[in-house]
């Protein structure tokens, strides 16, 4: 396309949209519905203008629209729910004609083409397959998933949302060691990231934006009409995001009663061993429920039929299934009693432990018994005993009760208005063995509870057969208590003496941190919490068909709210490190055993929050048929998501060079009227400013969120979807009478606004007193408070230095003001004030061919490329190595350990590193995607969706660093990159009995086999160094590990559960050099090599249908197999070269789940 044809259509585009705004003031909303239109013809291929076009509901027996065919021959429905029509068409001088079988997906266009015959001859025609498959007027990449692949392909969870992987370019994105933060749903589609997917429940947004993730469950398969994943491309009309649009579309009620019961059983007897299992864990799950439909009916009262409908669906599920994964870096039986003699460091030499209350060694490397402090004692009865690599699988049972309630109603007031209403309910109760960043090991489990609910109205108006009006209110609640502690054994019970709790009532163990080891053990730190989040949606708007021009405007606004009461590190995190511990035995568990003093300590407060954000959008959108076989998509969109805000500006923000003066002017309150203050002698900090604070960066105050309003998020969309029509040659042959059409389309996507952005802010300065972070910490096990135990003995850091000061406990005095004062030992994470919208450009090349009736083929050229994504970057870093003091600060010598780091740093008012969130990340994926499909016309049905792809990126998440002296270091595979993936779908109908006897067919017919076949390759990883003192920066370079020998990825299934060989990896450090001179980085890069964790996995059912008392009624037998040939599919790996030594270092630490085996019967009715 040539600059100029690419600025007219812009050009048009902008004044569209300008047009729609200010002259039309009513707006389209988006959602489900699409459009059913083509051209009406006679015998001879001449135009039928006038022409009389009914639109009949198939299972409702109601006419939905009529309209009449233009000069040209064209009519079009507009506003069309998704379901199955009969298309009547009449006109004078014509006998009637029926298109039969008109199947609307969800969000799809229909060009379906009538001819008339002669008076006296009516026809009725069957509409096949592919000709409602094919899309002849939109250069959109999407898929649906009809109502009979909902209901018979085995999903795995019955989790609808696993049917986007069934489509070409969606893969898991979830990381080699596992999930992360920031993965939202954990798939990517077209190498989005996993937050930049828009979940739609019948059209309403259903998005969680504090995580970036859904609402909540979706709604049972039994209860879904269709699944549609917009995953390339799509219309002005959809935004909020630059991955995919996932659609899901609740049944409606029919003229008639139809409903079924069902059940469904995984029963221990019938699951596998997984791979590292030594004995067959419990697998226990029942799911019960049924659902109803038809007209609303009161016997007197009114009778609903033709015209009001319902539909509801409920299901139960109690499960309890054993949660099992390997641990690495445990100690063994010795070093349990104390006995270290076998200790060795990260390169395999021996490790001496000496006593720091003498400096001496430990004799023989043994702690005596008596040196042992309780509280280790009691942590340890929780440790299983590591092997001879320190590795150990450990479990325990998981418990889950959900409950999840669908309900519809759809109602037509007249033949020119419809109303529905549909909600959603989700109850949760779930006990994890393993709560949401806590302990590696059983015994510290957490409660999360949560009820999500979903409310929406939609009504559609038709001013004219050419003029729809569509109103959306939609709200969705989600309110969440989690991690709530299960074991509640006090601090004072376990032998602290120090009270360092926020919450007394809902204390538990503290939370220990063995840092070499990567080892965590205690309540986890993230709660208790309770996050209740609120959208509030209104989509107003109008369709409007003229010529050959079907123009959609439009308007969507959310408001989001997000209730946060953050217990956040309720009791505590003490670390051990024998790198950072000023009075460590040279190993952190060791240390830990004695009851020294912790490397470093942290301790919370009640985070209340009030967040809250406004997300409005407008959108006009001009699909223009210019021949009958060219149609343009013209679109533009505008989006505007404003900064989210605490409803009463409990946040900081990060300005340096100036001080607050709400702070030192002694204005700054907390909530309950409580002073913040800088105390008498201290003096506000550099670069800490608050709401309303003269703003250096933005001018003015510091404004409500800290960052400046992106409102510059204009969205252009092109498409082109072009039908050849060609009956003879070569030609024919090749793209057949329009049997093909040819699409491209280019695309800005805006991203989400993601709540990360503020989340931080539970730990705002000033806003929490006993926030506090502590490096060096001091004091002992018991007593983090308490004065240096070993006055006279320094190490790690800390041997020049070895007189710990002693630490002030910010829990000793809860009545007077909260005093800030330079220098801080913690601040919430800044944020960039010049923060974008991150946004995607899209854009792809697709052939679609219509092979034989029902059959489908898809050829495309996909690409996305990433801009101002969001990551983070050291903005407080150390200067002295990579990089050089500024003019006019005094030259600091780097130390080998570091000792001197907060001295060198940009601001020394604050003693630890700052990452700034920022929009500064980049990514491009590009991919072949094949796909061949037939879904309709009985018989088999399938799917089959091959992509092959290349995913690039800096980044991989929100909380992933860019390196600020060459930030093109990381930039690299992406650690979704997936080169090949395979997925084949299918049900086959089993034929042979068709022609038997009826005793015999009755138990011979019915049985059919499906199935989901799953192949992909490896994803690739990093290792990190060991050591972080290496560069000296303090954060502001990212460092690998060094390489070593030749890389060797290795099958685990023959080299007992290894990765590669651990020796293509090699930790370094400077402790033997100067850090001032021979700083570096590791040699190894980012997502260099591939892991051999691929899939390969077949899940699989057998089905019988036997009809009952009539057609309509009949009993399913289903017998379901996941993974059905028990191939071991490994997932994450110990990437911690801290364990080279021990032997775990490279080795795969969990699987996918075994064969499971699911029971199941359905009676329907």
């Amino acid at each position: 396309m040539t600059n100029r044809m690419v600025h007219v259509c812009l050009r048009s585009s902008v004044a569209l949209f300008l047009c729609a705004v200010l002259s039309l003031g009513v707006l389209c909303a988006q959602g489900t519905r699409g459009t059913i239109g083509g051209s009406v013809h006679d015998q001879s291929e001449a135009v039928v203008p006038n022409a009389t076009v009914k639109l009949v509901d198939r299972d409702k027996a109601m006419t939905v629209q009529t309209v009449t065919s233009n000069d040209n021959g064209d009519y079009r429905f507009l506003e069309v729910e998704p379901s199955v029509y009969e298309i009547i068409a009449v006109a004078p001088g014509f006998s009637e004609t029926q298109m039969r079988n008109v199947k609307l997906e969800p969000n799809r266009s229909l060009v379906i083409p009538i001819k008339l015959s002669v008076a006296g001859m009516s026809q009725v025609i069957t509409v096949s397959g592919a000709q409602i498959l094919i899309e002849t007027e939109s250069a959109t990449l999407g898929t649906t998933v009809e109502n009979t692949r909902l209901e018979g392909l085995p999903l795995d969870g019955r989790n609808v949302l696993q049917l986007a992987y069934l489509q070409p370019g969606v893969a898991y994105s979830t990381s080699p060691t596992g999930g992360t933060f920031g993965e939202g749903l954990g798939m990517s589609v077209n190498g989005a990231r996993g937050v930049e997917n828009n979940v739609m429940l019948d059209g309403a947004n259903n998005n969680e934006i504090a995580v970036g993730g859904s609402t909540g469950a979706q709604p049972r398969p039994d209860a879904l009409q269709e699944f549609r994943i917009l995953s390339s491309n799509f219309e002005a009309e959809f935004g909020r995001n630059s991955g995919s649009i996932i659609n899901v579309v609740t049944k409606s009620g029919t003229n008639e009663y139809h409903g079924n019961a069902r059940a469904f059983w995984r029963p221990t007897v019938l699951s596998s061993r997984k791979y590292f299992d030594e004995e067959r864990r419990r697998y226990e799950r029942k799911e019960i429920g049924g659902n109803f439909g038809g007209p609303v009916w009161f016997p007197g009262i009114y009778n609903g039929k033709n015209r009001t409908f319902f539909f509801v669906d409920y299901e139960t599920r109690r499960q309890l299934i054993g949660d099992t994964k390997i641990v690495t870096g445990l100690p063994n039986q010795a070093e349990m009693q104390g006995d270290f003699s076998g200790l060795t460091d990260d390169w395999g030499d021996p490790v001496t432990l000496f006593d720091p209350a003498t400096g001496d060694p430990f004799p023989g490397n043994v702690i005596p018994s008596d040196r042992i402090s309780p509280i280790a004692r009691y942590y340890l009865d929780f440790f299983p005993v590591g092997d001879e690599t320190g590795s150990a699988n450990v479990g325990a049972d998981e418990t889950t009760n959900n409950t999840y309630v669908t309900f519809r109603i759809d109602h037509q007031v007249s033949n020119r208005n419809m109303l529905s209403f549909s909600s959603n309910i989700y109850d949760s109760s779930v006990e994890s063995p393993f709560a949401f960043n806590g302990a590696d090991v059983p015994g510290f489990p957490a409660a999360d509870k949560r009820r999500t609910t979903n409310y929406i109205v939609r009504d559609t108006h038709f001013f004219t057969p050419n003029v729809a009006n569509s109103l959306l209110l939609a709200y969705a609640r989600n309110n969440q208590p989690g991690v709530a502690p299960v074991n509640t054994d006090s601090p004072a019970k376990i032998g602290f003496t120090a009270d360092f709790v926020v919450d007394p009532a809902l204390a538990g163990p503290p939370f220990i941190w063995l840092f070499e080891r990567d080892l965590f053990l205690g309540n986890s730190i993230q709660g208790p919490q309770t996050r209740v989040t609120e959208n509030f949606q209104i989509q107003e708007g109008l369709s409007w068909t003229k010529g050959n021009h079907r123009f959609k405007f439009g308007f969507d606004g959310t408001r989001y709210r997000g209730d946060q009461l953050f217990m956040f590190v309720n009791q505590g995190i003490l670390a051990f490190s024998s790198t950072y511990g000023g009075n460590s035995t040279g190993d952190d568990l060791a240390d830990f055993m004695i009851g020294t003093s912790p490397a470093w300590q942290q301790y919370g407060s009640s985070g209340l929050r009030d967040f809250r954000q406004h997300i409005v959008s407008f959108f006009a959108q001009d699909t223009w048929k210019v021949t009958r076989g060219l149609t343009l998509n013209l679109g533009l969109r505008y989006e505007y998501s404003s900064p989210i805000v605490d409803k009463y500006d409990r946040m900081t923000f990060y300005r340096p060079g100036v001080t607050s003066e709400l702070l030192t002017s002694g204005t700054l309150t907390q909530m309950d009227g409580t002073p913040i203050i800088v105390p008498e002698g201290g003096r506000a900090p550099n670069g800490l400013v608050y709401v309303g604070d003269p703003d250096p960066v933005l001018g003015g105050k510091v404004p409500r969120g800290g960052v400046n309003r992106d409102m510059n998020n204009w969205a252009p969309r092109f498409g082109l979807a072009y039908t050849p029509k060609a009956t003879g040659g070569l030609l024919g042959r090749l793209f057949g009478d329009e049997k093909t059409v040819i699409r491209t389309g280019f695309g800005i996507y805006y991203g989400a606004i993601i709540g990360d952005t503020a989340l931080q802010q539970l730990t705002a300065t000033g806003f929490s007193k006993t926030d506090a972070y502590y490096e060096p910490g001091s004091g002992t096990l018991a007593d983090p408070f308490a004065p240096d135990p070993y006055p006279n003995y320094g190490s790690g850091y800390y041997v020049g230095k070895p007189d710990l000061p002693q630490l002030p406990n910010p829990f000793a005095d809860m009545t007077g003001p909260v005093a800030v004062k330079a220098p801080l030992e913690q601040f919430a994470r800044p944020i960039d004030p010049q923060i974008r919208t991150p946004y995607t450009y899209q854009y792809n090349l697709t052939i679609e061919r219509r092979l034989w009736d029902n059959y489908l083929m898809t050829l495309s050229y996909v690409g996305n490329r990433g801009v101002k994504l969001y990551a983070e970057r050291q903005v407080n870093y150390a200067y002295g190595t990579f990089i050089p003091f500024p003019e006019g600060r005094d030259y600091i010598r780097p130390e080998n350990n570091e000792i001197n780091i907060n001295e060198r740093r940009v601001n020394t008012d604050i003693m630890v590193g700052l990452d700034e969130f920022a929009s500064i990340g980049y990514s491009n994926y590009n991919a072949f995607e094949a796909q061949v499909q037939k879904t309709y016309g009985g018989g088999i049905t399938f799917q089959l969706a091959y992509t092959f792809s290349k995913s690039i990126s800096d980044t991989d998440n929100s909380r992933d660093n860019l390196d600020v002296v060459n930030p093109r270091i990381t930039r690299g595979l992406s650690s979704q990159d997936v080169p090949h993936r395979f997925v084949g779908s299918w049900i086959y109908p089993l034929p042979f009995a068709k022609n038997l006897s009826a005793p015999l067919r009755r138990f011979l017919d019915g049985w059919s086999v499906g199935g989901i076949v799953t192949f992909q390759s490896g994803t690739p990883f990093s290792v990190s160094n060991a050591s972080s003192t290496a560069d000296g920066t303090g954060g502001a370079v990212i460092s690998y590990a060094d390489l070593g020998a030749e890389y060797r990825q290795m099958d685990p299934r023959k080299n007992d559960g290894r990765a590669f060989n651990a020796d293509a990896f090699a930790s370094f450090s400077v402790a033997d050099a100067d850090l001032a001179t021979d700083y570096r980085r590791g040699t190894s890069r980012r997502n260099q090599f591939r892991l051999n964790n691929g899939i390969n996995n077949w899940d699989l059912i057998i089905s019988k249908k036997t009809q009952l008392w009539n057609e309509a009624s009949g009993l399913e037998l289903r017998f379901e197999m996941f993974n059905a040939f028990n191939h071991a599919q490994f997932s994450s790996a110990d990437l911690n070269i801290r364990n080279k030594a021990r032997g775990s270092f490279g080795t795969f630490t969990n699987t996918s789940d075994a064969r499971v085996i699911q029971l199941g019967a359905r009676i329907s009715f």
